[in-house]
Formats: C-alpha cells, sequence, structure tokens
C-alpha cells in the first residue's frame, strides 16, 4: 500500500527527543526469514517500509510516496540488503519537508521525514546471504536492529522488550571467543553475553569451517563461538 504525505518547506529539521537501543546482528536468509515470521506473529498490526532517503530525493519536485508492506522481507530494502523500516502503530502518516540547504554557493533541497514513527524499529540486513551464496564466503559482516522510543515512556519501554526477545528466539550473544584477524590472535572471551547477536544458522555456517567468522570493527577484528 502506497502511502503519501503532508508537506511543508523548511531550512532547519525538528528536534525530535529519542532513545535508541542497537544489537549488532549476524543474521544468515533464513535467520531473517524466522526473525521476520516472529515479528509478524508478535505485531500483526506492524507495517514495514523503506526510507527514501535525502540523497534519493533532492531535487525532485514531489514528495517522495512509501510503500507498506506486512512482512519485513518483503521491503525494498531487504531486495537490495539495505534497510527497512518498522511502524507499530496502525495509524501513522509521514510527514515530509522539503528542507532547504545552501551547498556550494546554490540552494539547494531535498525531501526528509520530520516524524519518524516512535515507538519504531529499523533494520539494516548486511549480506543476509542464502545457503549457495554464503557455501564459498569466510566472513560475515553485521547488520543491526535498532529500536527508537520515546525517553522515559513506559509503554515504549514495555514494547522494546517485547521487540528484542524475538531476536532471543533465534539468535544468541553468549560464548564468544574474539580474534585479531589474520592473524587469529585470540583477544578476548565473552560467556555470559554481548552486544553482538548471531543466528542459529549463522552459527551453523561458521562452525562448518574453522576459517570463518563473524567480522566487527572493519576487516581485522572477528569472533567465532568459543564452544
Amino acid at each position: 500500500m502506497k502511502q503519501g504525505a503532508i508537506y511543508e518547506t523548511v531550512r532547519r529539521l525538528p528536534a525530535q527527543p529519542v532513545s535508541i537501543s542497537t544489537r549488532y546482528v549476524w543474521l544468515t536468509a533464513a535467520d531473517w526469514m524466522q526473525f521476520s515470521d516472529l515479528l509478524r506473529q508478535s505485531f500483526p498490526e506492524a507495517r514495514f517500509y523503506t526510507d527514501p532517503g535525502s540523497v534519493n530525493t533532492r531535487r525532485k519536485a514531489e514528495p517522495p510516496s512509501i510503500c507498506f508492506h506486512d512482512h519485513l522481507l518483503a521491503t525494498e530494502g531487504y531486495a537490495k540488503r539495505d534497510h527497512a523500516m518498522i511502524v507499530f502503530s496502525s495509524s501513522w502518516v509521514p510527514h515530509f519537508v522539503k528542507y532547504q540547504t545552501f551547498v556550494d554557493g546554490v540552494d539547494d533541497f531535498s525531501w526528509v521525514c520530520s516524524n519518524y514513527a516512535r515507538p519504531g524499529a529499523m533494520v539494516r540486513f548486511g549480506m543476509a546471504l542464502g545457503e549457495e551464496e554464503l557455501r564459498s564466503e569466510t566472513v560475515m559482516p553485521h547488520g543491526d536492529i535498532t529500536f527508537y522510543g520515546m525517553p522515559g515512556n513506559k509503554e515504549h519501554s514495555a514494547l522494546k522488550r517485547r521487540f528484542h526477545r524475538i531476536l532471543g528466539k533465534i539468535a544468541t550473544n553468549r560464548n564468544q571467543s574474539f580474534y585479531r584477524l589474520p592473524s587469529r590472535e585470540l583477544i578476548r572471551t565473552e560467556d555470559k553475553g554481548s552486544i553482538y547477536w548471531v543466528g542459529k544458522d549463522a552459527l551453523r555456517w561458521v562452525r562448518e569451517r574453522p576459517e570463518r567468522y563473524f567480522l566487527y570493527n572493519a576487516q581485522d577484528w572477528g569472533f567465532r563461538p568459543s564452544d
């Protein structure tokens, strides 16, 4: 379903107080499918879309319209292994503003959403590779899952906990050993839980070959399960 928007012209974007909670994730296509199905079951009214972004809307005559989907993996962002937004409210409508700037002595503008849904969430899919694509890979970069709420809002905090529990059903953040690459020098271990979450299918993939790692901190650090 496509959704248009009310719009206006501004020179300064309104500030929105926000509480942010991020999980860094290493998920295969199978892990993302499981996460998305559980997300749909837990939040049946949730809608999913890909933010057009200011770069893609630069100097466009008309404000963008966005296409809502009823499943996370149906978004354009998943098809491009980019990002997708999650809206928990069935009544939220985007409000795009024509954001005017002055670049290299020339007036410029782009369209920017001024009222991102709160509570809401964004996912960056990372590689999200399938079985055949992963067969030849030895490293997997991360994606991330971020929840946005209003500071001090108890309802938003409760929803955040429900949201993050879904990740805990399909991924783990325990028993991880961190290495410097390519020397494979052991740096540290995390037994009780880190900020890094690995999907169950991703764990299967990394355990198949000892030279496989989950990448973090650019290209020179990686980690594997300790067991």
